[in-house]
């Protein structure tokens, strides 16, 4: 049963560093969110790794305890908090994307309404004659 308690206080701690997460919504401060994201699941995997190996030890025995329907309940709530800054980040992302795009299209339309410089080359032939 020993299994089940280290189990259970890495499966805390994993819970503890994704809790610690918290997004303000704020644009100013999405870049600073991601790198807090990133560096969250830096300090995740280690831990998730640890709880993988543990869980190559846990039998069919050790499945029917109520300390295994706690750690499966503590995996859930990381799992929801995981959806929830998944969701986050994906907003983030989209609204990167249409910024790109904007930007693109502004280019193109600047590129349309600018006359050649006059030290630039014709780029057809004139075939008129």
């Amino acid at each position: 049963m020993d299994t089940l308690k280290e189990a259970r206080e890495f499966a805390k701690a994993i819970l503890e560093v994704t809790e610690g997460l918290e997004f303000s919504g704020n644009k100013e401060n999405e870049e600073d969110e991601i790198e807090a994201y990133a560096k969250v699941m830096e300090e995740r995997q280690p831990l998730v790794d640890k709880l993988m190996e543990l869980k190559k030890e846990i039998d069919s025995v050790m499945e029917s305890s109520p300390e295994f329907r706690e750690i499966k309940q503590i995996i859930g709530n990381i799992a929801d908090l995981d959806k929830k800054h998944h969701t986050h980040l994906n907003n983030i992302k989209n609204s990167v994307q249409q910024s790109h795009k904007m930007v693109k299209q502004g280019q193109k339309i600047h590129e349309g309404y600018m006359d050649l410089p006059p030290d630039s080359e014709s780029c057809r032939f004139d075939i008129k004659q």
